[in-house]
This record gives structure tokens, sequence and C-alpha cells, in this order.
């Protein structure tokens, strides 16, 4: 009977517990910029046990998607049980502007409780297109059928490429199932724009006649691979209550181009529009001082892709340490867009006014079909000699003198009726050292210990032969003179090297990610460097289309040497 007894305590506490915490009420919007027709959620989270009114525009379209529940949570701080209770709901907006959604306003024992009003932006979408000619007869006949719908028929390489499962119905449908998703060959780099399995439905016409449609799936993707390229198309169960009709959706086929020839050298692999400014911290400055040199480029495409470029420095400047990278990028309809910060440190070498070097930037538009290359603005230095500084060796020398010290006042040995210099004062000036380092000993080795123990434990999830095999395919295309899927397959025998030789559990990863993790874990390797220049030029020469010849192919073999060295 005890556990009865503890039921009906629980019972009993429970509603004071409730009672006595504190009332909040928070409302959130997710995504908080969106493009009409694209879904949203819209969730209340309060302590609060009443009923919720949320206001909303009148633009604002309800979706069918709505959840609501009870949460409980323990606040170890204190001991108690704090429960909450949520309601969500999907929407969109079917034209552009900025919106107010809420507050969020719960009305219990005769007081209001409101939450903060979110703002949501909504952008223009691109026109999709029509679909009319992508629909046959047969599935005209049917009750419901599917699409994969995507943003362009062609496309360059590098260039997003906006991808969705369209469904068309007779009837008002209320929600799907055993959803199976499209797959887009050779695209690693996918990224979400829209939540599960909410569904928005609207009213279209399809060859004169009316049909319930609604998107799933939305992703925004960056195929590698160039050529045709079929997508496998996806499966559901579309439900109206409990009738439930089965639909395998049309596979969709889309071209992507090589860019073309001719890029510029300061292409480093960008897709799409961008801006380039620069920033530098200081213009009046002392002989052999660091300056910063802050390079921002904005804008939308491949932006999350970019190789860094390179500072066109001249005699009298040094670059100095590596540059400090941020990112501050969003995926989103036009691919990855934001900003990508990249600051360099260079030490100036002479004195005198000196002209600082510009910097160039080129990338490719898809729209304008061209390469565009930008240039930074020119800045001008003030640089005072400084006499402490030593050109040749790059370093500051003190002049300063030091202290004289007369040897006579050291003694060879205490007197006898002092205390040893090997007392507790000298102890402590020779062990303390001794001790730290010991202890910074016993920590580096604690901490690199599992590292070394998951290394030897961990199991490769590549096997050797898949990356063989890819250079082997390499080796082939490049002896019969077809230089593109030569680089890429190399690339990818170079990524699987990399996954291999990191031990990553994951074979589908970026070239973005892996040079990421790798940098991350283990930034000191030197095989890193080499792999980060091979795949460089492995993207330089896929992207810029350059026509390989056998007398400028010494990068192939030497990054056909260094997956061998990575998979040793």
């Amino acid at each position: 009977m005890r556990w009865f007894f503890g039921i009906a305590l629980l019972v009993l506490i429970l509603p004071l517990v409730v009672f006595g915490q504190k009332p909040s009420i928070q409302l959130e919007v997710d995504p908080k910029i969106i493009a009409t027709n694209d879904v949203f959620s819209i969730t209340v989270r309060t302590s609060i046990n009443g009923e919720v009114d949320i206001e909303l525009p009148d633009e604002y379209i309800h979706g069918y998607n709505v959840m609501n529940g009870m949460e409980q949570d323990v606040d170890y701080a204190t001991g108690k049980i704090v429960t909450y209770y949520y309601i969500s709901q999907t929407g969109t907006f079917r034209k552009p502007g900025n919106y107010k959604i809420g507050p969020a306003v719960i009305k219990k024992g005769g007081k209001v409780f409101k939450s903060s009003s979110v703002n949501l932006q909504v952008n223009s979408s691109s026109p999709s297109p029509s679909n009319e000619q992508e629909v046959s007869a047969k599935q005209l006949r049917q009750p419901a059928f599917g699409i994969v719908e995507t943003s362009k028929k062609k496309i360059y390489a590098g260039e997003p490429l906006l991808v969705n499962a369209k469904v068309y119905s007779r009837f008002d449908p209320t929600h799907l199932e055993s959803y199976k998703p499209y797959v887009v060959p050779g695209a690693l780099e996918k990224h979400e724009l829209d939540g599960g399995s909410r569904i928005v439905v609207n009213e279209e016409y399809i060859k004169r006649s009316l049909y319930y449609s609604f998107e799933h799936d939305k992703k925004v993707v960056f195929p590698e691979n160039t050529g045709k390229i079929s997508i496998e198309p996806f499966k559901l169960i579309l439900l109206r209550g409990l009738d439930g009709v089965p639909i395998t959706a049309s596979s969709k086929t889309i071209e992507v181009l090589p860019l073309p020839k001719g890029a510029p050298k300061s292409f480093t692999g960008g897709v799409g529009q961008f801006t380039i400014t620069q920033k530098i911290d200081k213009t009046v400055l002392k002989q052999g001082d660091v300056i910063d040199i802050e390079l921002e480029i904005t804008g939308h495409g491949n932006l999350h892709a970019l190789h860094q470029p390179d500072l066109q420095l001249r005699k009298g400047f040094k670059l100095y340490g590596d540059p400090t990278i941020k990112e501050d990028i969003v995926f989103g309809r036009k691919g990855a867009e934001g900003t990508l910060t990249i600051q360099y440190h260079v030490k100036v070498l002479e004195s005198g006014s000196i002209q600082l070097p510009i910097t160039t930037f080129a990338f490719f538009d898809p729209d304008k079909e061209k390469y565009i290359l930008l240039k930074t603005k020119s800045e001008k230095l003030t640089v005072e000699p400084n006499p402490e500084f030593d050109v040749k060796n790059d370093i500051v020398v003190n002049n300063t003198k030091p202290l004289h010290t007369d040897k006579n006042t050291f003694k060879s040995s205490p007197p006898k009726n002092e205390k040893s210099s090997t007392g507790w004062s000298s102890w402590l000036l020779i062990g303390t050292p001794l001790s730290l380092a010991f202890i910074g000993l016993f920590l580096w080795w604690g901490k690199k210990s599992p590292q070394q123990n998951h290394k030897k434990t961990k199991p490769s999830s590549i096997s050797l032969e898949k990356a063989n095999e890819e250079k082997k395919i390499a080796l082939a295309y490049f002896a019969s003179s077809d230089y593109t899927n030569g680089v890429q397959h190399l690339k990818k025998a170079l990524i699987l090297s990399a996954i291999r030789h990191l031990k990553l559990e994951e074979e589908s990863l970026s070239s973005v990610e892996v040079r990421s993790i790798w940098q991350t874990q283990q930034p000191n390797d030197p095989l890193y460097y080499a792999f980060e220049s091979s795949l460089e030029q492995c993207d330089r020469t896929l992207y810029s289309g350059w026509d390989l010849s056998l007398s400028e192919s010494n990068f192939f073999h030497q990054t056909i040497d260094l997956i061998d060295k990575i998979n040793q």
C-alpha cells in the first residue's frame, strides 16, 4: 500500500507546487525571417493554466498543425516541480511585409498576463514555375499525386537549389504520414527550410481544374557533381480524417553546368551575389607594429563554402599568424546568406607613408552568367621609424642596459652562522615552477590520453577500399583526358581519406564540415595544410572549368601522393 500513499501525497502536493510557482508566459516565433507562403510556427509556453489568446495580423493564414500539452521540470536549486503548458500552431503569409505577432494573453483569477510581441519579416518569394507541363494525364485522373519541385531546371556548380515535395489532391487533406523523402544525388550539403509535418493548404488550378496543394520538406541543397542529376521521388500517405491515399511522386531531372572558363585569379569558388568591404584598425603606427585587416564578404549563394581571399601584400608587409574567421550565416531560399568576416594580422616592416595594397575578390554571378571582379579601396598608412626594430631579423631589440651586478657579491657557500640559501625561500623558487610544470604535464596527459585511447578503440567508418576505388576512378578519367570527372573523383577520394583519418562515423560529410572538424580536433596536424591546399585547388579547377593538360597537372599527382600519406 506504500505506493498508493505515495501517489495520493503527490496528488495533494502537486496543485500546491503549481499554485506556488511564479507565473510566466513566453511567445516564440520560428523562424523570424520567411518568404511568402513559407510555413512558420508560433509557440506559447506558460506556467499559467488558462485559455491563450494571441493577437495576430489580419493577413495571417492559419495552418492545420496545432499542438498543445504539458511538461514538468525540476528546479534543482529549490527542489520544486515547475509545470509548463504549451500550445503551438503553424501558419503563413501570402503578402510580404513586417508583421507584429502577439502579444499572447492569458486571463485568470481577475488578472491579465501578457507576453512580449515578436516581429516577423516576410520577404517576397521568387515566382514559382508552372508545374502544368510536369503533370501527366495519368496523375490528373488520380485523387492525389505529387511532384518534386525545384527552383530551377538548370543551375551552375556551387549554385544553391531550392527543392521541395509538392502535393496536389482533389480533397482537402488534414495531415500526412509515412513520409519517405526525395534524394538529390551528389548533394552533400542539405539544409532544412521548414518544420517537419507542418502543412499549409492552398487552392491552385492545374489545367483548369481546382486542386488543394501544399509544399513539404523544403530544403536548399548544393549539388557538387556536374551533368544531369535525377532526383529520386518521395513517398507518403495523404490523409483526410482516417482515410489515406498512398502517393509516389514523379521523378525530376536537373542539369548542373560547370562554371565557364576564364575565371580571374582571385576567384575562390564563390557562386551567387556578394559585396566586399575592407577595414583596418589603425592608419598611424610604428615600424614593426601589427595591424588588423578585416575583410567582410556579404551576400548570398554558397557563402559558407568560400575560401578566404589571398592578401596581395608587397614587400614591406608580412602576414603574421593565421587569419581569424567569423561566420554569421543563415540558410534560406537564396542559399547561405549573411556575412563572412576574415581578419588578417599583418606586420609592417617599412617606415614612411605607405600605400596598403588593395585586395581583389572574384565570384560567379549565375543570373548574369559571368564572373564579377571586386576590389577594396586603397588605404594610406603613416608608419613612424622605430630604431629598436631589426628589419632583417623581424624583431624589436630591447636597448635598455641590464642592471650591474658584482659577481663577488654572490658567495659560493653561506657563512656558518647564516641560514643556507637552500632554505624555504630557495625551495619555493625552485620547487614551485617544477610543481606547476608537473601539474600542467599531468593535466595535459590526462586530456591527451582519452583522445589517444579513443582513436585506438573507435572503429573507422570508411574503408580504405572506398578511398582507393575513388582514386582509381580519378586516375582512369585523367588518363582519358576527362579532367572534370577526374578532379571530381579525386576530391571524393581526398574527403573520404580525411574522414577515415579523423575516424569519423558519418560518410556523407561535406568538404566544409571535414575541414572544420580537422582544424578543430587536430589544429597542428601538418597533413591538414596539405589537405586544405589540395582541396582548394580541386575546387578552383572544378568551379573555373580550367582545361587541365599533362603539363599543368602536377597538383593532380601531388594530391594522389597526399591521399596515400593520409591513408598510411
